[in-house]
């Protein structure tokens, strides 16, 4: 089969008749998705995957997918790896294709790698970030080191504008005498008035 005839954005149909048109044998299902994610990996478009919501309000149910990094939450997805539900934590895996995914290249979310790592998988991708709150003390805290950082900026640059006063107002004490009798101003002379 020929993959180089296959662009982006072709739907099953169009894979399907030049596929079939190249072997003259009908392909299968898994044979068309195959060849989108070679179409995929052509155009080094990132994969991801992630959970796609489901189910009614307030009764939230997700499927754990593959999909394209850029694509709408909603949109297209290439295949459904299985379905987590939060409310039952009942997660339902296929694992193989999960790492089989994995290995073309696609990353999971850090939602699906906390998924992952429950149902036992291990990959180089399953990477789960963790974000630490700060508490109000912690937060004071900072704040208070920052203020007097601060302060003490201040001190130093206060400090740095006085010594510098000072040093110019003792070169003006050390110039010499006869340059304050120039400045000085003379006696005018008195002009004739003409009259």
């Amino acid at each position: 089969m020929n993959f180089a005839l296959i662009t982006s954005g072709c739907d099953r149909a169009v894979v399907t008749e030049r596929a079939t048109a190249q072997t003259s044998e009908p392909l299968k299902t898994r044979d068309i998705i195959v060849d989108k994610i070679r179409v995929f990996l052509y155009n080094q478009i990132m994969l991801a995957i992630r959970l796609r919501r489901t189910g009614k309000k307030g009764q939230p149910s997700y499927r754990i997918v593959v999909a394209d990094e850029r694509a709408s939450v909603y949109g297209k997805y290439l295949e459904m790896l299985g379905h987590y539900n939060p409310n039952t934590k009942v997660v339902v895996l296929n694992n193989e294709q999960a790492l089989e995914w994995m290995n073309k290249g696609a990353k999971p979310t850090n939602t699906v790698s906390k998924i992952f790592a429950k149902q036992g998988l291990k990959h180089n991708s399953i990477v789960i970030k963790k974000f630490k709150a700060i508490s109000k003390k912690e937060l004071e805290a900072q704040k208070a080191e920052e203020e007097k950082q601060k302060a003490e900026e201040a001190a130093k640059k206060e400090a740095a504008k006085v010594a510098f006063e000072e040093k110019i107002e003792a070169e003006k004490a050390e110039a010499p005498v006869e340059e304050k009798a120039e400045e000085q101003p003379k006696e005018k002379k008195p002009e004739d008035k003409k009259e």
